[in-house]
């Protein structure tokens, strides 16, 4: 295949203080080789489970997923280092990857464990496409003392035709409706001190290859610590903390009962959950 990229940047300066930007270009993602190889993917055979055994074939003619996107910003440099900034964003997105599923499949290999030559066979295809629209709000403030704060959130509407994938949900993979950024920092040249607050709303999980390959993930925040200290010009010290509220990782089911998804995958299974814990990392940098 050929594509033709094209992709304008504009800028306008209303005044010192306003800016105005507006972006429009056609991007293409290649397919991973792992969703073009031609031998299958075999799960489930002989596990003692039943009713689980899969098998997933590659497709060596998908085409890469295309998407024509454009976002118009205004921006307000109200002082030194300080910023308030709203944007309007828009992908027009083609040719999903994601799967076609067939169950109560003969392919000529009897699973051990129980006896038959019955399975459910996913193929790797190019599914339709999608629609993305959002605003994103940003604000950068900082104060005369080293402090500053920096705050941001996002609004996505994500919609895709249900039957581009297997759990039949109209909605985008890894897109989350809402997400939130707010950072507090303190910093002058030789310490700095730095705590983020990240958030997302719940999103969709697609592995279509995966015995769970379709899942909801919960809501998820994280709030970091960063400490730094700047022992020479040459020699910085770090300490990091991760988590530190230690929020746990949930993933489960959303899948209607009539979808070719596996029954742990419908309708609020608990797909499985890690509990979360705060990771502590020390640095030491140099440079020469």
């Amino acid at each position: 295949y050929s594509d033709v990229l094209p992709s304008l940047n504009l800028a306008y300066t209303v005044d010192k203080e306003n800016l105005v930007r507006f972006a429009a270009s056609k991007a293409i993602t290649r397919p991973n080789y792992d969703n073009m190889f031609i031998g299958g993917n075999v799960q489930g055979f002989n596990d003692t489970l039943p009713n689980n055994e899969t098998v997933t074939y590659g497709n060596v003619g998908l085409k890469p997923m295309s998407s024509k996107q454009f976002d118009l910003s205004w921006e307000h440099y109200y002082n030194n280092g300080s910023l308030f900034a709203l944007t309007y964003f828009h992908k027009n997105v083609d040719n999903f990857i994601t799967s076609k599923t067939l169950t109560g499949q003969s392919i000529g290999l009897v699973s051990p464990d129980t006896g038959k030559d019955l399975w459910t066979v996913n193929q790797i295809v190019n599914g339709g496409g999608g629609k993305i629209n959002g605003i994103e709000t940003q604000i950068n403030h900082a104060f005369n003392n080293g402090f500053g704060v920096v705050a941001n959130y996002t609004y996505t509407d994500a919609t895709a035709p249900g039957t581009s994938y297997q759990d039949q949900l109209n909605v985008f993979t890894l897109s989350s409706k809402h997400n939130v950024n707010l950072v507090g920092y303190w910093e002058n040249s030789v310490y700095s001190a730095r705590l983020a607050y990240n958030w997302r709303s719940k999103y969709m999980v697609r592995e279509g290859d995966k015995y769970y390959g379709n899942r909801m993930h919960d809501s998820y925040g994280s709030l970091d610590l960063s400490l730094g200290w700047n022992i020479t010009d040459n020699l910085r010290l770090t300490f990091d903390a991760i988590n530190l509220l230690k929020q746990d990782d949930i993933q489960y089911g959303a899948a209607g009962k009539n979808t070719t998804v596996k029954n742990s995958l419908k309708e609020g299974y608990p797909a499985w959950s890690f509990m979360g814990e705060t990771t502590y990392r020390v640095g030491l940098n140099a440079k020469f």
